[in-house]
């Protein structure tokens, strides 16, 4: 039943597509180049879409991930086609000679119930295959648009031109990174996200420094405009933790005193007790520093002023003689009872010799990550 279900849905989209295709006032029509960049495969109505470029040959579980990693005209809602879909783009694309694939075989989004094979699907013969996912296949990812789709709509563009990785780059609540798997803009690459108009500084990492730092102006950008802004050793950039500390993303030094982030190695702790690191539980990047049940962490630096320790933290409850603990010298400013999931949180340091405390008892376990000392000015 689901053979001939999934038979009628190709025949039926196949001939609607073929029939009104291009019958549309949009300007977008069956062969044509779409807002992504693809090429149109599907136009029926109001309702259109397009199948990116090669993006390479791998496994079923790697190739959903590149599909969806596809940022093609910034749109974020690309994925890997289903079997109808490629269907369409054999009979609306190579038949009609608008594409040619250079790979035999193409990955479907499909998988076989209960087994570890998926659906691939050959764009030069029209046939479909029941494969291991392990196989290697080409990839292709395809998305949907409307009429109102605008190549020329609101985006924004960073150029990382300078000598260094930026990191965790946010411009009024959007990220931009290479992919989805490196929070990251790469020395000479550049990354186009689709954003809402606004006013807002760019946030992100130097990945020579672990403080945050934002734009010394706001990027302001309005509805239609394609914006750009690129970053140079001598950008100007502020420390968000301390706004007076201005100078050039080359220059600027940075108030950190310490920082643990969880994905270099262990600095160096008085006391490191039942803490290891953890690969599953992370608020940014791929690990946190793991405490188990009874652990101590612990520390001492001396500081020639105020500071402020700050961190993310995620607990999780043990039972009702269970609890966690953070201790500034001997006074207890944080403790955990219930579970939380990640939280933000900043305490202030005095001047002079300080010693951090964490601690957890029976059957709890404590997550740290991003654990930054600086100096407030």
């Amino acid at each position: 039943m689901k053979k001939i279900l999934l038979l009628l849905t190709i025949i039926t989209l196949t001939f609607t597509a073929c029939n009104m295709g291009n019958n549309n006032s949009s300007g977008f029509s069956i062969g044509k180049t779409g807002p992504g960049g693809g090429i149109i495969f599907f136009a029926e109505g109001n309702q259109y879409m397009e199948v990116s470029g090669e993006l390479g040959s791998n496994t079923w579980a790697a190739a959903k991930t590149a599909a969806q990693n596809h940022r093609g005209g910034g749109f974020n809602n690309w994925r890997l086609p289903t079997r109808a879909e490629l269907s369409l783009i054999y009979q609306n694309l190579y038949l009609l000679n608008h594409e040619n694939f250079p790979n035999f075989r193409y990955w479907s989004s499909e998988e076989e119930d209960g087994t570890t094979y998926a659906w691939a699907f050959s764009l030069n013969t029209g046939t479909q295959t029941n494969m291991s996912q392990n196989s290697s296949n080409g990839v292709r990812a395809v998305r949907s648009f409307g009429p109102d789709s605008d190549p020329n709509g609101t985006t924004l563009t960073i150029n990382n031109q300078s000598f260094t990785d930026i990191t965790n780059v946010i411009w009024h609540g959007s990220s931009f990174s290479n992919n989805n798997h490196e929070d990251i803009i790469r020395i000479g690459t550049n990354v186009t996200e689709i954003v809402e108009p606004g006013a807002a500084y760019i946030f992100f990492r130097r990945s020579t420094s672990p403080v945050i730092a934002r734009t010394n102006s706001p990027i302001i950008i309005e509805e239609g405009n394609q914006t750009n802004f690129t970053f140079t050793d001598n950008t100007l950039i502020v420390e968000a933790n301390n706004p007076n500390n201005v100078g050039t993303l080359g220059a600027l030094q940075s108030t950190v005193i310490w920082y643990d982030d969880a994905e270099g190695e262990y600095l160096q702790y008085q006391q490191r007790t039942n803490t290891t690191y953890s690969t599953t539980q992370s608020q940014q990047g791929e690990r946190s520093i793991r405490m188990g049940t009874n652990a101590v962490l612990s520390f001492t630096i001396n500081l020639e002023r105020s500071a402020r320790i700050s961190f993310w933290h995620r607990y999780v409850h043990g039972g009702s003689t269970s609890s966690a603990a953070l201790r500034i010298n001997t006074t207890e400013t944080k403790s955990w009872t219930t579970s939380s999931e990640w939280v933000f949180l900043e305490e202030t340091i005095p001047a002079g010799n300080t010693t951090i405390q964490f601690t957890t008892t029976n059957f709890s376990e404590l997550f740290l990550d991003n654990l930054l000392i600086h100096y407030i000015d």
